[in-house]
């Protein structure tokens, strides 16, 4: 169970935020902080913003998609790869998204973020919806999936082992269902986070503090390991 998911000050929660990079960098995972900051910073997360769609192709080609979808080497390079970088490398999972054809991909990405509305905070129906095309790409389950929405909104978090374990315990379940329950708790915390600090938490910056504390004990254990060894 994770101690900060019981944490209700939100400098607590700052702190873990603050610290998800360098922690990030000690893990020394190739690519990851990369990665990572591709994923948190190339889309703007506003779905109310023109240009929320920039993607990927932005870092290689200095162009942009034209509309409100993710292209091929936007899934494969950053939101696949980023996702399985952080977890269990899963090699045929990666195969999957670069075989897939760029129509195949756009067309898909496009018709779920269009389920996904306007609103700063799609209503549960609607990342139902747009979860459901998004799982329609072959070897996209909903976790994956979550990695293409909290690109574009910060109101719906990846759907990370770290807050799954803390806001759902219990055997873990990779469900459309249980995404939707992940979401609704983290924006929950998220609004009592920001209620009670008068900063603005949403449920991705809920998750990767999360995350980030989760990356602390794994760095705290490694590093024990460590020194009986040299012992």
């Amino acid at each position: 169970m994770s101690s900060l998911w019981q944490t209700t000050t939100s400098a607590e929660w700052q702190v873990q935020l603050a610290s998800v990079d360098s922690r990030i960098q000690s893990l020394a995972k190739p690519g990851l902080l990369e990665l990572d900051r591709l994923e948190n910073n190339c889309f703007s997360r506003s779905m109310k913003s023109s240009n929320w769609s920039v993607c990927f192709a932005v870092k290689i080609s200095r162009s942009a998609c034209p509309s409100n979808f993710v292209c091929r080497p936007c899934l494969v390079t950053f939101q696949v790869e980023w996702k399985l970088t952080r977890g269990k490398w899963r090699p045929k999972l990666l195969d999957y998204a670069k075989h897939a054809s760029e129509e195949e991909v756009l067309v898909t990405t496009k018709k779920a973020f269009a389920c996904l509305g306007s609103a700063e905070a799609p209503a549960l129906q609607e990342v139902e919806e747009a979860l459901k095309e998004l799982i329609g790409l072959k070897g996209t389950g909903p976790a994956t999936a979550s990695a293409m929405l909290t690109a574009v909104s910060a109101s719906l978090p990846f759907m990370s082992d770290e807050a799954m374990a803390a806001a759902l315990p219990g055997r873990p379940e990779y469900t459309v269902k249980k995404y939707l329950q992940l979401v609704t708790a983290l924006r929950s915390k998220a609004e009592s986070l920001s209620n009670s600090s008068g900063e603005t938490w949403s449920a991705a910056k809920v998750e990767r503090a999360l995350w980030s504390e989760a990356l602390a004990i794994q760095l705290s254990k490694r590093e024990s390991k460590g020194t009986k060894r040299k012992r």
